[in-house]
């Protein structure tokens, strides 16, 4: 599922995927595969990107954990 969230707090950042995942010191493509929902970060790089993008870790990635929760009932 894709997540939402994220790319909504990057948009309002005025940053691309690239600029994110620079500041994070990752390939773009390994940021992509957060925000579509393919892979959550490490809690270190979700608290690198919660500061990034001026949110909270649990407002970024709440969807994703409980989409995750719901796979394993």
């Amino acid at each position: 599922m894709k997540n939402k969230e994220l790319a909504e707090a990057r948009q309002k950042m005025n940053l691309t995927q690239s600029q994110v995942a620079d500041k994070l010191g990752i390939r773009a493509s390994s940021y992509q595969r957060f925000e579509s929902g393919l892979r959550i970060p490490r809690v270190s790089m979700a608290i690198q990107l919660a500061r990034i993008l001026n949110s909270s870790v649990e407002h970024l990635f709440q969807s994703s954990t409980s989409e995750m929760d719901k796979k394993d009932d």
